[in-house]
């Protein structure tokens, strides 16, 4: 079979005397920082995939591609670059492994995990009972995997009686401390802490930060989470979200929340390029500011557009039925010309949402500025959302709980062009459960 040769492990591979945290040890050393488990079922195996719930938003990932092989119909498919860990600490890759996501369930499973790996646990090519599969997780998109079956020390922990996993993958206890615990255990500090100046974490160090995104930028300095762009979590698979209050005694407001910024993938200013959709469609600075143009507003689904009229609409989603109706549908936003200005195919949101939010943790914080300079004080009392799904999020759009929020602007300055483009998408803070299987307050004071 060439590359493609499935090959058996040896029982010393994956042997039964190997503890959880020798495993997670080995883990930890290739770089992971988050720890879940699967326990198995006879239909998770390499002919039937493994069955992983929704958790396209918790496994790292190349982002999401349609395929369509054999007339079959098309599928969405995301790589893994994933690899087997064995007991001894050897790592094997599975250069075929990828995820095959089903939106309309929705649902992930696991598939080619076993192909091209030199060190493969063989036995999950079968139907045993009580075996149990735990990955690691990197900031840095790696999967680490590791296989027990049936009788080990590992299975025995996992399927010991009277404990029963609250969802499909789920964490796993790290000795040092699972993620969640850790968090509060950050945020605990943070609040006790008080008032902290603005500022964000670069490449070269912190760095006083004094917009209106400092917020989020210092929460996350304050984590030791650097500013980037990546689509992944920012702290041990958790999404960051700080919001203002007027008050610590009313940490849920109506005040919105940004929750992801994705550029539009089609549409007229994705073909034809932001200067000529702002030229044409931008209006007039409110402030009178000279040779500015913006576009602004609230984009709500099927509700006209307070500043251009534009109308957002939702296609491939049936708002009665709750249901997806075509994998390849999107998200889009028309003029009153009819012109379509700008869209998101559903692969696009997917690849933006899903990766990030699976976890979030949505911080309130009081702001004030003295002499100039922000300071923040972060709140005593937390929301953590916890499991989430495209099909959440499409309802949550079409009911107009999230709807668009762009801040886009266009200066011109003689022969100067200067642009600011801003894509985001918004919820109320009171609206936040309508995305999540399970919202709690924890008191971090």
């Amino acid at each position: 079979m060439g590359q493609l040769e499935l090959n058996m492990s040896s029982e010393s591979d994956f042997g039964n005397e190997v503890d959880l945290s020798t495993v997670l040890e080995h883990m930890r050393s290739f770089g992971a920082s988050r720890f879940v488990a699967k326990r198995l079922s006879p239909n998770d195996n390499s002919k039937n995939q493994i069955y992983l719930g929704s958790a396209i938003n918790v496994i790292p990932n190349n982002g999401i591609r349609v395929e369509s092989v054999g007339g079959k119909r098309p599928r969405h498919i995301a790589d893994v670059e994933f690899a087997w860990v064995t007991s001894s600490g050897v790592l094997s890759p599975a250069p075929h492994a990828k995820l095959i996501l089903y939106p309309k369930y929705p649902e992930v499973r696991l598939s080619g995990f076993l192909l091209g790996s030199q060190h493969a646990p063989g036995f999950l090519a079968g139907r045993a009972e009580r075996r149990i599969l735990i990955l690691g997780l990197s900031d840095t998109g790696k999967v680490f995997g590791h296989a027990a079956g049936e009788g080990s020390t590992i299975s025995n922990f996992f399927w010991r009686e009277g404990f029963e996993p609250s969802k499909a993958l789920f964490d796993v206890l790290d000795p040092e401390g699972n993620s969640k615990s850790v968090l509060i255990s950050k945020l605990r500090d943070l609040h006790r802490h008080g008032w902290t100046e603005g500022k964000s974490l670069k490449s070269t160090g912190l760095v006083p930060c004094n917009s209106s995104q400092c917020i989020g930028y210092t929460l996350e300095a304050e984590l030791g989470v650097p500013r980037n762009s990546l689509k992944l979590p920012d702290y041990k698979g958790w999404e960051l979200k700080a919001h203002t209050v007027r008050e610590f005694a009313k940490p849920v407001t109506s005040s919105p929340i940004s929750l992801f910024t994705p550029e539009p993938d089609g549409g007229l200013y994705h073909e034809e390029g932001f200067d000529r959709f702002m030229r044409r469609y931008g209006y007039p600075d409110v402030k009178g500011r000279p040779g500015r143009i913006n576009y602004g507003g609230i984009y709500k689904n099927g509700v006209p557009g307070t500043k251009t009229g534009a109308t957002l609409f939702i296609e491939g989603f049936d708002q009665q039925s709750r249901k997806i109706t075509d994998l390849d549908g999107k998200v889009g936003l028309e003029a009153g010309d009819g012109n379509l200005i700008m869209s998101w195919s559903f692969k696009h949101i997917l690849n933006s949402w899903m990766k990030k939010h699976e976890q979030a943790a949505y911080v309130p914080a009081i702001s004030k500025s003295e002499s100039g300079v922000r300071h923040y004080w972060y709140g005593p009392d937390v929301r953590l959302g916890e499991g989430t799904n495209f099909r959440r999020f499409l309802i949550a759009l079409s009911e107009g709980a999230v709807y668009l929020d762009p801040a886009h602007k266009h200066v011109t300055d003689g022969d100067l062009v200067d642009t600011h483009r801003r894509t985001q998408w918004r919820i109320k803070s009171s609206d936040i459960p309508s995305l999540y299987e399970k919202v709690t307050t924890v008191s971090v004071s």
